[in-house]
C-alpha cells in the first residue's frame, strides 16, 4: 500500500501540488507531510474549479424580487402567475406589497394573507389603492386567516 500511495504521489505533477498547497483549504498538516516529501506551497494557489453550488431553493432569491420596487412590471406579472413560485407565502406576501405588482395579481393574492399582513397592507401608503382597500375590507369583515 506504502509504495502504491507513494507511487501515486509521484505521478501527480510537482507544479499541480503546489498550488493546490498554496490553497487556503490546504491544513497545516496536509502542508507538513508534503513539505516532508520536498513540495512546499506555491506563489499562487489554484484556482477554484468546482462549479457554484444553487441555492437548495429558488425561493429567497425569487422573493428578493417580488420586493424589488426598481423591478419591471413584466418580471412581477411572470411571478404572479407562476403557480410554483406564488404558492410560497412570503412571495405572495412580497408581491401584495410592491406597489408595481399588476392589480389583478395583486388583488388575487390579498385573500391570502394572514391578519398581521393584511393590517400592514391596509396601512402602507406604497401599496395601490384598490390592494389596500381590499386589505381593509379583508380586515373589517373579520375574514382575515388567523394564522
Amino acid at each position: 500500500v506504502s509504495t502504491l500511495a507513494t507511487h501515486t504521489l509521484d505521478a501527480i505533477p510537482r507544479a499541480v501540488l503546489e498550488a493546490f498547497l498554496a490553497r487556503p483549504e490546504a491544513t497545516l498538516e496536509l502542508r507538513a507531510v508534503f513539505a516532508a516529501r520536498g513540495v512546499q506551497p506555491g506563489p499562487v494557489p489554484a484556482p477554484d474549479d468546482a462549479p457554484p453550488r444553487p441555492s437548495l431553493s429558488p425561493t429567497p432569491r425569487v422573493e428578493a424580487f417580488a420586493r424589488m420596487t426598481s423591478v419591471q412590471e413584466e418580471v412581477l406579472r411572470i411571478i404572479g402567475t407562476g403557480r410554483h413560485w406564488v404558492k410560497h407565502y412570503p412571495i405572495a406576501a412580497a408581491l401584495v406589497g410592491n406597489a408595481k405588482t399588476p392589480l389583478g395579481i395583486a388583488m388575487g393574492l390579498v385573500q391570502r394573507l394572514n391578519e398581521r399582513d393584511l393590517k400592514l397592507v391596509a396601512r402602507d401608503r406604497n401599496v395601490s389603492d384598490g390592494v389596500r382597500a381590499a386589505a381593509r375590507k379583508f380586515v373589517a369583515s373579520g375574514q382575515a386567516r388567523r394564522r
